[in-house]
């Protein structure tokens, strides 16, 4: 019976059993002695490690040798002879191989010993110096010399963004809500200009983003819909509302206490497999890699619905649409929007501070008209000043985010040709 072979780790391993504890290092040689000790262990090693690399690809090309010629057929003389030649050949460099792998182990051992001595000797050099230099006083630091700086900070208000055609530009502000996730309103470069010298517009049709459309085209909804209903068939529910009270409200009794433990048990596991399941995973695969794409084309569609004119977004700073906490509307936000719209065209973060309770047309204050039962109606907005255009035609009521996107938009126009407006 052949015996085992021991691998060469093992070997290592056993060479390596009769060595001092680690920390009972004697640190003997001086730093230069043991730098030059390890220069000249790191230079077998290489030497080591090449022959190595070497005998490994003899026996790589000995192998597609010997492959070859058992593809073809050894000669009927010739047959034994060769196949013991390489044999022996293969047996010859296998050794090689293994006796330069176990020099490299040897040497990289001792070259972790002769390191950890070098650090040894450092440390114990730095703590004699620290000791040394505690029993005198050390001079006070010296003191912090201010200089000027060259370095300007830029108005944001001030920034150029180049050449702009405005004869082909429009401009959209943007209003991000709590109930309605974004209210876009898209006005002309021309419309701007009239309503910045104080003539009255009739203001576009604004467009409004919710939370339920992104989930309908990401498929969250679908999935939403399809996770109850299948949570319903499977009493899934039930599990939930249990594991959710409080296990310390509904036991008064120490045995209360271990049956509700045991029905947590069963409910948890019950859960925690259907939640495991291969099609909810897969489905929310699906949707981390729709809903990037679904957002990038929402983006992508209202620029080319404005072509061939140029889009500019102005969107304001205070809000990021991340949907209502109220029961029934749907959470969904974060910075996604305005950090997309940078990547498909121009965006200006604009300060929305009193955007939704200013007239664009005049600049005063708006106020909020009352309804049959007394009680404010907060989506509209009504401009009161006398000297308004807008009141002197009375068309002087709007909806408060249309008019806050508008505003957004003036402004985000103000800081595009230098003018700042409201």
């Amino acid at each position: 019976m052949k015996p085992r072979q021991k691998s060469v780790y093992e070997e290592r391993k056993l060479r390596g059993m009769g060595k001092t504890a680690p920390g009972s290092v004697p640190v003997q040689e001086s730093i230069d002695e043991l730098d030059l000790c390890i220069k000249n262990l790191e230079k077998e090693r290489d030497v080591q490690s090449k022959s190595a690399r070497i005998a490994t690809a003899s026996l790589s090309d000995l192998g597609k040798n010997m492959k070859d010629k058992l593809t073809r057929g050894y000669g009927d003389e010739r047959f034994k002879q060769e196949r013991h030649d390489d044999v022996k050949a293969e047996r010859i460099l296998k050794e090689q191989k293994r006796e330069a792998i176990m020099a490299k182990h040897d040497i990289l051992d001792k070259l972790a010993e002769k390191r950890k001595m070098k650090y040894l000797h450092q440390k114990r050099q730095i703590c004699r110096e620290k000791t040394c230099e505690g029993h005198g006083q050390q001079p006070p630091p010296p003191p912090t010399v201010l200089t000027p700086t060259t370095r300007t900070e830029e108005d944001p208000c001030e920034t150029e963004i180049g050449t702009v055609d405005l004869e082909h530009t429009v401009v959209s502000g943007t209003d991000y809500g709590i109930v309605s996730f974004a209210t876009t309103v898209t006005h002309s470069a021309q419309q701007l200009s009239t309503i910045m010298k104080g003539e009255f517009v009739k203001l576009p049709k604004a467009t409004t983003t919710t939370a339920k459309d992104l989930h309908w085209r990401t498929g969250t909804f679908h999935f939403m819909k399809k996770l109850q209903k299948r949570k319903k068939a499977a009493r899934i529910s039930d599990s939930e509302a249990l594991l959710a009270k409080n296990a310390r409200t509904f036991c008064t009794t120490h045995d209360d206490l271990l049956a509700r433990y045991a029905k947590t048990q069963e409910a948890s596991a019950a859960v925690q497999a259907f939640y495991a399941a291969p099609w909810i995973g897969r489905a929310r695969r699906f949707l981390d890699w729709h809903t990037p794409l679904v957002r990038e084309g929402m983006v992508i569609q209202e620029q080319r619905r404005h072509k061939p004119n140029q889009l500019i977004r102005a969107i304001g700073n205070c809000g990021s649409g991340v949907g209502s906490r109220i029961g029934g509307h749907m959470r969904v936000g974060g910075k996604w929007h305005r950090r997309v719209a940078q990547r498909h065209g121009v965006s200006l973060i604009v300060n929305e501070h009193r955007t939704s309770m200013t007239c664009p047309f005049c600049g005063s204050c708006i106020m909020h008209p009352k309804k049959k039962g007394g009680r404010l109606n907060l989506g509209t907005s009504a401009c009161i000043n006398g000297s308004c255009p807008s009141v002197k035609i009375s068309m002087n009521t709007f909806g408060r985010d249309s008019l806050a996107a508008t505003c957004i938009a003036l402004r985000g126009f103000g800081q595009l040709v230098g003018h700042p407006t409201l």
